[in-house]
């Protein structure tokens, strides 16, 4: 599990594979996920919620991954945008 349970903006680091097998909770506007295996290069990331839980989906058209999250989270819209380093930053506005 990942948490920023403190509020304090955090970047959370990984690849899709690690990322699939955590759970990411308290995420907030001031996180930050960077995925150092999908490139930057035309990400998009799409959102679904149930409850205090969801699944962050990103792909770059040809990988794609699943985030799980849990919190306050109720219908956000997250982007993603090149770090310029090869990387996916996956942000709430």
């Amino acid at each position: 599990m990942l948490s920023d349970a403190g509020g304090v903006a955090g970047t959370f680091h990984g690849t899709l594979a690690e990322f699939a097998r955590e759970l990411l909770t308290a995420v907030s506007v001031k996180d930050l996920t960077e995925i150092t295996d999908l490139g930057g290069t035309h990400a998009i990331a799409s959102y679904a919620a149930a409850g205090d839980a969801g699944v962050l989906t990103v792909s770059n058209g040809t990988q794609s991954g699943m985030l799980h999250l849990s919190g306050q989270l109720t219908g956000p819209t997250f982007h993603a945008t090149s770090d310029g380093h090869g990387s996916s930053l996956i942000a709430l506005p």
